[in-house]
């Protein structure tokens, strides 16, 4: 899965979260799940959109308080996993 960052850089009015380059599961021999795809293009249209989370919202076609949402799963996931 993707790795995300556990603190946002702030700038003056929004939130930008930097975006790995390159999913850890990515290999011939794994069959990603659902939420590993889904993980995967959220990242990949914030990283389009330079971080801007509510032109990411946009361009998937969510609401960016869904996108938010997500976004604070799979913080809450990274936490867990690397205490």
């Amino acid at each position: 899965m993707p790795d995300l960052p556990t603190t946002p850089m702030r700038t003056y009015w929004r939130t930008v979260w930097p975006i790995p380059e390159k999913p850890r599961w990515v290999s011939p021999d794994h069959f990603p799940t659902l939420a590993e795809i889904e993980k995967a293009h959220i990242c990949k249209a914030l990283k389009k959109t330079k971080g801007r989370r509510d032109h990411a919202a946009h361009l998937l076609g969510i609401h960016v308080r869904t996108l938010r949402i997500r976004l604070r799963q799979y913080m809450e996931e990274e936490k867990r996993r690397n205490p």
